[in-house]
């Protein structure tokens, strides 16, 4: 359990190490749940050989001599040399080609041992060789301790921050930090190789200051944070309800945990990472937003709505912090991915859209990795700055690899005065 504290995998080290303990747990169990004559017959032949002249005589007597000891201990009666096998009999089991008999529990106990063995050996090499192998580590061993650009990434824990973090770990030329609000997002992050030093604890809804302290320095941040619904169960047993009396069943519906609602992440905790990054003097902020902006129906507007039309408007919220990012002053990359897949990455072609016209292709959808790489690329790429675009992939295209082209191949940019009604409504 210690090599698995620095694991990189952890869940597949805490099962090793747990396997591991039950089989050595129920190997020692097995040995001392045998009856103590057992243990005293395989005692007393472990001083068997299968043939003795008279110098091997004399030795097998003082053998047998020294374990009266430890014998009369095991069973709590005194013991004496005749009541150890003659030297006749020590050989007679040999001769006749016979094995000391075990019980059951004890002839487990090798192949337990055996099994329990080679889980921490390799629990222990895994850990090793991945604690060496670290991109994050082989870089700083590379540097001297010190590698370029650094950039913060917000929300590093969740499912999409955690792929840009590790893309800006094995890109040379970035210094990432990861900024998490939670213990779970913490060992994400230590899972990657990212040291105390390269970690930041802050909440986006709250003071903008602890925010600018953990900016400090950096040269652009990467916002991954938005408001994640959460599915309510009883509308799961609705829907199953009404399929089995062949009844429409409907959409299951979502709600969001209290201080988390797109008003609060996607627009205050938003609008705080923009204030900040402007007050630590970051000059490039990315967003990773979403599709659908231009559209007030979206589906994606219904989550977490009240009967009173309060709540929801998660696109809406995000599309009003995205206006408040381009009129701060700072250069800016809004990035609005279709639906997220995770699937590998680097395989696809990423296609390139704006104003929510890519929502009329057939497949809407791009992996996480490949929005992780376009962030990257966005901090890499001149073309990238202060634009605003949509993005969905072709799995049948040729996989995109000229990232100058990619941003270069349409001027467009996003158009905010789309759907300003309903964004000025909020």
């Amino acid at each position: 359990f210690f090599f698995d504290m620095y694991a990189s995998n952890p869940t597949s080290h805490r099962a090793m190490a747990l396997v591991a303990t039950v089989l050595v747990a129920a190997c020692a169990f097995f040995l001392l749940a045998e009856p103590s004559s057992t243990r005293t017959q395989l005692l007393l032949r472990s001083v068997q050989v299968p043939s003795l002249n008279q110098a091997g005589h004399s030795q097998l007597n003082v053998g047998r001599s020294r374990i009266i000891t430890s014998l009369a201990s095991e069973q709590k009666t005194p013991l004496s040399v005749e009541q150890l096998p003659s030297t006749r009999e020590a050989q007679q089991p040999f001769a006749d080609h016979q094995q000391p008999r075990l019980g059951a529990l004890a002839r487990l106990s090798a192949p337990l041992m055996t099994a329990g063995a080679i889980l921490c050996l390799g629990a222990v090499f895994q850990t090793v060789y991945t604690w060496f192998s670290s991109p994050r580590r082989v870089a700083l061993a590379t540097t001297g301790g010190t590698k370029g650009r650094k950039v913060v990434v917000t929300g590093a824990g969740g499912r999409t921050g955690k792929l840009v973090t590790q893309k800006l770990i094995n890109a040379p030329e970035f210094s990432p930090i990861g900024l998490v609000n939670s213990a779970k997002s913490l060992k994400t992050l230590a899972s990657l190789g990212l040291g105390d030093s390269a970690v930041r604890n802050a909440s986006v809804t709250g003071p903008v200051d602890d925010l600018a302290e953990a900016f400090a320095g950096a040269e652009a941040v990467v916002i991954c944070t938005s408001a994640v619904p959460k599915i309510q169960f009883f509308s799961i047993i609705k829907i199953l309800l009404a399929k089995l009396f062949c009844q429409k069943p409907g959409r299951p519906t979502f709600s969001f945990a209290p201080g988390g609602t797109p008003e609060e992440v996607d627009w205050i905790g938003q609008k705080n990472q923009i204030d900040a990054a402007k007050a630590a003097g970051v000059s490039h902020v990315v967003i990773v937003s979403s599709m659908g902006g231009t559209q007030p129906d979206n589906f994606l507007n219904t989550i977490g709505k009240q009967e009173d039309g309060t709540g929801g408007d998660i696109l809406l919220w995000k599309r009003k912090a995205e206006k408040y990012l381009i009129d701060s002053g700072l250069k800016y990359t809004i990035i609005h991915p279709g639906g997220l897949l995770d699937k590998a990455g680097g395989e696809r072609e990423i296609v390139f859209g704006v104003d929510d016209k890519l929502l009329q292709e057939d497949v809407r959808s791009i992996p996480r990795e490949d929005v992780a790489e376009v962030c990257v690329q966005s901090l890499l790429q001149p073309g990238a700055i202060n634009r605003s675009f949509d993005i969905i992939s072709r799995e049948n295209g040729k996989p995109t690899k000229d990232w100058e082209q990619f941003f270069g191949q349409s001027g467009e940019n996003c158009d905010y005065t789309v759907m300003t009604s309903g964004v000025s409504a909020l």
